[in-house]
């Protein structure tokens, strides 16, 4: 089954197809289900799935504080190095600006780079291939940026992805005159994803935030639980992983001592972001129970980063990825050990 969004501007079809990932219905719920609620495809104890996404935005206005999705400059800068070649980019502009400069027929597409998976054995990324597949501009009859992508996860990466896809729109409005405003967007993704690394999403708003504290309230009744899980998955499973790391917390479990690092970082994140900054410092340590030693210390607060401050300026570095074990020695004081092997230094570069 194919999904159609349609929005008004990019900023509202991110919410809307992200609350219908953390709202939508489970697709096998033995709860009656009220009219108007409709179901995702896949649900796991991890995420929830909608398959053959086609989102429309009437209008690319897209303007969102990275922090408030618990991420930075640093992480996006990361992102277009990994999928953007320099010279195709440089390409499919000369492209737009030759033959789409004026109201003619045609479609320019940029092919991003073949990312490669990273990561152990049991936990690899990007395992099934490269996230962010393609982009497109077409001038007529309507203005277009098209985005294929793979998957994108909703609430976390997928804002860096909406973020780099108008950062080239902004390139092909130089080149074109067309105002990234009056151009449409256009997403197309055989996997949207929402998974618990998307917490960060329900504490933009109060409303959210109440509904994830009402959720995890539900656990606590096994007959309430299975209501919340059949009518809202991806509501379930966020209640479940934010309970895992409240019972962290009670349990004074130290960040070096959690197995996965990914959960270290939702968990951490969480205590600065929402809770303050020095929150989390009773939980700092490693009393050898874990494997997480180097990511032992509270996070920093976020600084502000608005995705219209954004640029492909970073394309123009020297790419140096990040080994393992870098990323873990810088892990206490980065989001992905990224930052320093870049030379985005700086509380104005994080």
């Amino acid at each position: 089954m194919a999904h159609l969004f349609q929005s008004p501007t990019a900023n509202d079809l991110m919410r809307d197809v992200t609350n219908r990932l953390v709202y939508g219905a489970h697709p096998e719920a033995d709860a009656d289900i009220p009219a108007g609620e409709r179901p995702v495809d896949m649900v796991s104890s991890v995420d929830t799935h909608l398959l053959n996404v086609v989102a429309e935005a009437d209008s690319f206005q897209w303007d969102f504080d990275l922090k408030d999705a618990w991420l930075t400059k640093a992480r996006f800068n990361t992102l277009i190095r990994q999928y953007i070649d320099p010279v195709a980019k440089d390409n499919w502009l000369d492209t737009v600006e030759a033959k789409l400069g004026k109201r003619k027929r045609g479609t320019a597409v940029m092919r991003t780079n073949l990312v490669q998976k990273r990561g152990n054995a049991n936990r690899p990324s990007r395992q099934w291939g490269s996230c962010m597949l393609a982009i497109s501009f077409r001038r007529i009859p309507v203005p277009q940026i098209t985005l294929y992508s793979r998957t994108s996860y909703f609430g976390y990466i997928g804002y860096l992805d909406m973020t780099a896809a108008h950062v080239l729109a902004q390139e092909v409005s130089k080149r074109t005159g067309v105002p990234v405003a009056d151009m449409k967007f256009v997403w197309q993704i055989e996997d949207a994803q929402w998974s618990w690394k998307s917490l960060s999403y329900m504490f933009q708003s109060e409303e959210r935030s109440q509904r994830l504290w009402d959720a995890r309230e539900a656990l606590m009744d096994d007959d309430q639980a299975n209501i919340l899980y059949d009518r809202h998955p991806g509501l379930f499973v966020a209640a479940l992983w934010f309970d895992r790391f409240l019972q962290e917390d009670e349990e004074n479990v130290k960040y070096g001592d959690m197995t996965w690092g990914g959960c270290a970082r939702v968990r951490r994140r969480y205590h600065t972001e929402v809770q303050g900054a020095d929150f989390g410092k009773k939980w700092e340590g490693w009393e050898g129970a874990g494997k997480l030693k180097g990511q032992s210390k509270v996070f920093k607060p976020l600084p502000s980063c608005m995705s219209s401050t954004l640029d492909l300026s970073a394309l123009h570095r020297l790419k140096n990825e990040p080994t393992e074990a870098e990323r873990e020695t810088m892990a206490n004081f980065t989001e992905d050990g990224c930052e320093c092997l870049y030379g985005d230094t700086g509380a104005e570069s994080v």
